[in-house]
């Protein structure tokens, strides 16, 4: 029988690792061997579920601790991952290659609650065969659910920027689709960086495509459209947030190398997303600028209750893309409702852009951060979705179509906008975990 993150969370420990690790004889050679090969493995699907690499090293040391090993040693990296684990005189080593990193935050959690909560006495079989049931469960929803759910979550994104309801079904249409094809190539075996150039080609072409069409029945209907902002809202699924959010969590511990490979892989990601969709453009000819200008900033024109409604189903919507536990959903959508709405009174406050994504983001770190302790789950569950409302759409899309275009001032202008609208997610995310997370607080 599979366990389930709720399974997990039932298990307890009426002694603590280290008491047990004491009451037992030193382990020997083979035995030593054979708990670090399950530690290493569990340290393997962490990384691959999405892990930070500080979280894993940890996580891994309690699950070392809970099979009676004396002390281990990991060094953790998003491609690698080295550990010796000592018993008395014996010590072993090993070496493991990382591949096929993805997103699955149900599996995350399960591990998690995995490592702190083993019973006493657990051996390296037993724990072999509880991962095991772990790697065995598949992903929660439906395929046709997660298609639906990210188009909804797309969609709502294109009211928040300013458009019209128009752009809500083009950017769903665009989205579901991209959605479709990017899980088609993936269980095909494609790689994420072709996967990703295809999904934002086939999402910007028919959003476009739809957008043309709206264009056309829109006046008729006494209903606007701005086909830019949908096409935005469309790509959103492709976005790297669980490495970007992981590689600011690694560099902001000091793991300089585990948060430059992740930016680097996020970077890739972005890049591949951009060549898609100006492929599109530049086949189809479109100056989506020059045709209807952008509005901004994100989301002035809806009132707090619709920003409330539309962060809550962006946020959710996600969460089931990333293979949340069913349990988590409605808090994560939360989450992402209540960093909308701290972004919208801050901007009508009269705070820059700038400003208000800080205090938005701050809002989600201070909230993900309480439900972590709540929950005894991964933060990363409840942040990583929370701020996908935030992510600077707008100015991205205007930094790739101004270059495109030749006009590279404006291109300039609208990169640093996005560059500082990111970092003042990086700076909130980062102020709440220095501000509650004793282990940041202070150097180690």
């Amino acid at each position: 029988m599979s366990m389930t993150a709720s399974d997990a969370a039932k298990l307890t420990a009426t002694e603590t690792t280290e008491t047990a690790s004491a009451a037992h004889a030193p382990l020997s050679h083979g035995e030593l061997a054979d708990v670090l090969r399950v530690v290493m493995r569990f340290g393997v699907m962490m990384l691959q579920s999405g892990s930070t690499s500080f979280r894993v090293e940890e996580a891994m040391a309690r699950l070392a601790a809970a099979l009676r090993v004396d002390r281990l040693e990991a060094y953790v990296t998003p491609t690698g991952l080295i550990a010796s684990a000592y018993s008395d005189r014996e010590h072993r080593t090993q070496i493991m290659r990382i591949r096929n990193l993805g997103v699955d935050m149900n599996r995350l959690v399960v591990l998690e609650l995995l490592s702190r909560n083993l019973p006493p006495g657990s051996t390296a079989a037993d724990t072999e065969h509880r991962l095991d049931d772990i790697e065995k469960q598949g992903v929660l929803y439906s395929r046709g659910f997660i298609v639906a759910s990210v188009a909804l979550a797309c969609g709502a994104l294109a009211l928040v920027l300013g458009g019209s309801v128009l752009d809500f079904f083009a950017a769903a249409l665009g989205s579901g689709v991209a959605m479709f094809v990017r899980g088609s190539l993936g269980r095909r075996g494609f790689s994420p960086l072709p996967s990703t150039v295809v999904s934002a080609a086939v999402a910007t072409a028919i959003t476009l495509a739809m957008g043309a069409l709206f264009t056309q029945i829109g006046p008729a209907l006494g209903i606007p459209n701005v086909p830019p902002l949908a096409v935005i809202a469309s790509v959103l699924l492709l976005v790297p947030g669980v490495p970007l959010v992981a590689a600011l969590v690694d560099l902001t511990h000091l793991d300089l190398v585990s948060g430059t490979v992740r930016a680097a892989y996020a970077a890739l990601l972005i890049v591949c997303i951009a060549l898609g969709v100006l492929a599109v453009l530049a086949l189809t000819d479109v100056n989506l600028l020059g045709t209807t200008p952008l509005r901004g900033p994100e989301g002035l024109a809806l009132p707090v209750a619709l920003q409330l409604v539309y962060g809550f189903v962006i946020t959710a919507g996600f969460g089931v893309l990333f293979n949340l536990p069913r349990y988590t959903l409605a808090r994560t959508g939360l989450v992402g409702a209540v960093a909308l709405a701290a972004r919208f009174l801050g901007t009508h406050a009269g705070a820059s852009p700038v400003t208000a994504t800080f205090v938005a983001a701050l809002v989600v770190g201070l909230v993900g951060y309480g439900q972590s302790r709540v929950f005894h789950i991964p933060r990363t569950v409840f942040t990583v979705t929370g701020i996908i409302g935030l992510v600077p759409g707008v100015a991205g899309f205007e930094t790739l179509i101004f270059f495109q275009t030749g006009d590279i001032l404006g291109g300039l202008q609208s990169f640093v906008t996005a560059s500082l609208i990111t970092g003042a997610i990086a700076a909130g995310l980062g102020t709440a975990r220095i501000l509650l997370d004793m282990e940041w607080r202070y150097s180690r």
